[in-house]
């Protein structure tokens, strides 16, 4: 079974298409915006991407591809040195690390940040090249 990566707002767009009886209009958009993840670097067959919208235009699960969805990360549960829970977004953890360089120290900051920035690549990563460079945000 090929796996195939679909960005949320793709897979809504192929949706429109199949609702709107456009099915190679479908086809050829989850082909031009979707990711074989078996085999990254290789653009998405015309036969697995048909297959694909046909599973989904019949809501029935296909033996020959599976649709996975884009995973999003909104926010986080963190807990500092009073082990008080708090829920955060990325941009505010990374701000609480900064605002905590004076009582962390630079060497444990950076490591805290080597998270977030994990994180941002995770969300933004294209598994075309099948690697995921962790490198620190300076904005």
């Amino acid at each position: 079974m090929i796996r195939v990566k679909v960005r949320n707002k793709d897979f809504k767009i192929v949706c429109k298409h199949l609702a709107e009886k456009r099915k190679i209009a479908a086809i050829k958009h989850l082909r031009n915006n979707s990711i074989n993840l078996d085999a990254p670097s290789e653009r998405l067959s015309l036969k697995i991407a048909k297959f694909a919208v046909e599973s989904i235009a019949s809501g029935e699960p296909c033996t020959e591809v599976q649709i996975v969805p884009e995973w999003r990360v909104h926010s986080l549960t963190v807990s500092g040195e009073d082990d008080t829970r708090i829920e955060v977004d990325i941009d505010t953890l990374q701000m609480h690390f900064l605002s905590s360089l004076s009582t962390l120290g630079l060497d444990e900051v950076g490591h805290l940040l080597e998270l977030v920035d994990y994180i941002r690549d995770w969300q933004s990563r294209d598994y075309r090249d099948g690697t995921l460079e962790v490198t620190h945000n300076e904005d």
